[in-house]
């Protein structure tokens, strides 16, 4: 383990360490689920995708947006009611 990549066959873990390549067939590492298993390996690029990323963000975000959105349109059902009484 190390907070550097040591060279070629090394793998960025969710712990933010770097695991030498014999480090998921618990030889020499901890067991850690996906182990072997490089950064990105899943969707066959060399890290996470900024498309992951922005994905994630927006399914995070995705209920705050539509509480916002209730509420603007009840404040504009509201204004919208007070203008024409007036």
């Amino acid at each position: 383990m190390s907070d550097a990549s040591e060279g070629p066959g090394w793998w960025l873990a969710s712990d933010g360490k770097w695991y030498p390549p014999d480090a998921g067939s618990g030889r020499d590492g901890p067991a850690l689920a996906g182990a072997g298993a490089p950064v990105g390996a899943a969707d066959g690029g060399g890290g996470t995708s900024i498309e992951a990323t922005v994905n994630d963000v927006i399914k995070k975000l995705h209920p705050f947006g539509l509480v916002i959105l209730a509420v603007w349109i009840a404040v504009m059902v509201l204004l919208l009611m007070v203008g024409l009484s007036s």
